[in-house]
């Protein structure tokens, strides 16, 4: 894979891809359109232009080859998951109605009290009972009405989505059966665990001061994971050009680096207060700090907000 991002007169950035545009294609591929829900619980959309033209398949097809070229998995909703693998579906909640005028239907037909008032709140949704063929309802009890309203929610996200799901499915079998666990996001003891660190020679004023810098760092980490709105996972992202850990984990070893004062011809130039990352060679460079105080945190948090 070799991916290069262009802009709206399709001229390239000019980036090589040595890893980080990739990922990144990857993490907007598990954003697509196709996919609806909240991170890590993902489950299909319904669009009749996409299913007619196969874009299901394709975004399948290309969710593998992600996996296998060490790119971040889709991390499927429970339902959706169960759905791929032919897995019993877990039980259904109206949450999961994501059209918001079917979801209002059937919430006041649950909330109904008596049968007269299920027939009513029946008749105003019949326009959408039909589009999802259901016309041949009948209602005599109290315990119809909640059969009902499970019937048309379960017709709406699963029979409505089964050409979908066919074309997902048939895609992500490319390269054979394709299982993903649950979404996992980063800690500050992962990133802590990730970086292998690049020192300068021991008992080295440089030595000294990368060995604060470093202690600060993980400090900072620990309080990010404490106080949102900053999260590890912004940090993992701005270093990696990922959220997570890809499956098959990165190409290259991820680093810390430090950003030292210039010498020599570049010593006249500004020290450098900001991290930097390569997202292609998986390779962070913090600024050095002796101390560990607000100025520093408000820093990298600045840096960290504007990027």
């Amino acid at each position: 894979m070799d991916v290069a991002f262009v802009d709206v007169e399709s001229k390239a950035e000019g980036a090589v891809d040595q890893g980080g545009p990739s990922r990144e294609y990857y993490r907007l591929l598990r954003d697509s359109a196709i996919f609806e829900g909240p991170e890590g619980a993902k489950w299909l959309s319904l669009d009749v232009h996409a299913s007619h033209e196969g874009l299901y398949g394709t975004i399948g097809k290309m969710i593998s080859v992600c996996v296998v070229h060490g790119g971040v998995g889709p991390h499927f909703s429970e339902r959706l998951f169960a759905a791929v693998c032919g897995n019993p579906a877990p039980p259904l909640s109206l949450e999961e109605v994501s059209h918001t005028t079917l979801r209002a239907h059937l919430e006041n037909i649950k909330k109904a009290e008596d049968l007269s008032e299920v027939k009513n709140k029946l008749e105003e949704s019949v326009d959408w009972l039909s589009l999802l063929g259901l016309t041949r309802i009948v209602v005599k009890t109290m315990e119809d009405r909640d059969g009902v309203v499970e019937l048309v929610a379960q017709q709406f996200v699963h029979g409505s989505m089964q050409v979908a799901l066919e074309q997902l499915k048939y895609g992500l079998n490319s390269f054979g059966p394709l299982f993903v666990d649950s979404i996992k996001p980063p800690t500050a003891r992962d990133l802590r665990d990730l970086f292998t660190v690049t020192y300068s020679i021991p008992c080295g004023n440089r030595r000294c001061l990368e060995n604060d810098t470093i202690c600060h760092w993980f400090n900072w980490l620990a309080e990010v994971q404490e106080c949102p709105p900053l999260t590890v996972v912004m940090v993992f992202e701005f270093a990696t050009g990922a959220t997570v850990v890809p499956p098959l984990g990165f190409e290259d070893t991820a680093t810390i680096e430090f950003l030292h004062k210039a010498r020599g011809r570049l010593a006249g130039q500004q020290k450098k207060t900001y991290p930097e990352a390569n997202t292609c060679a998986v390779t962070l460079r913090l600024p050095l700090h002796s101390t560990y105080n607000t100025t520093f945190r408000c820093w990298i948090k600045t840096y960290f907000y504007d990027t």
